[in-house]
């Protein structure tokens, strides 16, 4: 009987261990290979010429091109949330095609997600490109845009993805390349 009694307890005990330790395990990677950066840095994009130059993160309540023209659409400011931005350049010797469709973004403080879209403004600094519309022969600066409640934190983290040579994603595959941007610092 007591035989009994340990035994069901050492099973109870090894599957209590088993679910402590899967919780939390949430597959946080959206790509097969992830880099690291901080501000200042920069990273070559596999597969084109491109070098993605990280310079800098600010919080503001819109977000405008930096030389608009004309008619242009922007970020509004929304009553309760303020942005978080996170700006780089892509250098493009080579002048290929880029759009804001080639890319992912996500931003997260420990478990907290943050709803996260990638904006590319044309290197005129006159325009935002809409999701689908793709820049050639420039160097347009690339935004991450991050919506943060007002008197919350901040993300610490912003994940950037992408497939080699910017190509398409497949639906349900992982990403190609990823780069994680820390924040933590600021």
């Amino acid at each position: 009987m007591i035989k009994g009694v340990r035994c069901l307890l050492s099973l109870c005990a090894g599957a209590l261990l088993l679910t402590v330790g899967c919780a939390g395990g949430e597959k946080r990677e959206k790509a097969e290979d992830t880099v690291e950066l901080k501000l200042g840095e920069s990273y070559a994009i596999e597969g084109t010429e491109m070098t993605l130059q990280i310079e800098e993160a600010y919080e503001t309540e819109e977000l405008s091109p930096a030389d608009p023209s004309g008619y242009f659409y922007y970020y509004e400011d929304k009553e309760g949330y303020h942005y978080y931005v996170v700006s780089a350049k892509l250098i493009n010797p080579a002048r290929i095609a880029v759009k804001p469709a080639d890319f992912e973004a996500v931003a997260s403080k420990g478990r907290k997600k943050y709803e996260t879209k990638v904006v590319l403004e044309a290197s005129s600094g006159a325009m935002f490109l809409r999701e689908d519309e793709e820049t050639v022969g420039e160097e347009p600066t690339l935004h991450l845009l991050v919506l943060v409640e007002d008197g919350k934190d901040a993300p610490d983290t912003v994940e950037l993805y992408y497939n080699n040579g910017l190509a398409e994603k497949k639906e349900d595959e992982l990403w190609d390349r990823g780069v994680r941007i820390d924040l933590s610092y600021f």
